[in-house]
């Protein structure tokens, strides 16, 4: 026991595991064996503390600062003082959490840039829409009066060309009158002529 404890200090946790393991096996029936299995499996943790310690610092030379919170946040490595590495590893989850926090904030900042840009982009949008209605509303009404002032043009147009071509009437039949006119007055003097010969 003594030589598993002494691994267990010397943060040998592969020894530890082996050598309590051992204890264990030897000792089935001994009052004193919970003891000895809570051993095993803080040995165990330990272990894979020290291999998530090992990632971590393998992200952090990534500046995966994401996977080294992930990797430390409620891990042995962070939260056990009898991990040989303890100090490290809460130091390096600090470090992490610090920032991943700075990058959380960046994150939102820019989210947040993101939503008011979108919010501006659809207000824009609602607006340029809102002016496309008004200017058809004013090209239909403008295409209306158009249409209007056409139908006035030709009404117009053909009220002057009835009113020519009753004109023309009239001077044509002004003239035939003149000439019946001159004619008659042509007989009578040629009339009074023959008479007064």
């Amino acid at each position: 026991k003594e030589e598993a404890s002494k691994s267990f200090k010397n943060g040998d946790y592969l020894a530890s595991l082996q050598k309590y393991g051992d204890i264990k096996e030897k000792e089935k029936d001994a009052p004193d064996t919970p003891q000895t299995e809570a051993k095993i499996a803080e040995s165990k943790n330990l272990l894979v503390a020290e291999e998530l310690l090992a990632r971590a610092e393998k992200a952090k030379g990534e500046g995966d600062w994401f996977a080294v919170k992930a990797l430390l946040e409620g891990a042995d490595a962070a939260t056990n003082s009898s991990f040989k590495n303890y100090e490290q590893a809460a130091a390096l989850y600090l470090e992490a959490a610090n920032k991943v926090s700075a990058l959380e904030k960046k994150i939102e900042a820019e989210l947040a840039k993101f939503r008011q840009e979108a919010a501006d982009e659809k207000a824009r949008r609602e607006n340029a829409e809102e002016v496309v209605t008004e200017a058809k509303g004013e090209v239909m009404q403008v295409k209306q009066k158009l249409e209007m002032t056409i139908r006035e043009k030709e009404m117009t147009a053909a009220e002057l060309q009835t009113a020519t071509s009753q004109k023309n009437v009239a001077v044509e039949e002004a003239a035939r009158e003149r000439l019946l006119k001159f004619l008659n007055e042509l007989e009578l003097y040629a009339n009074m002529l023959t008479r007064a010969d």
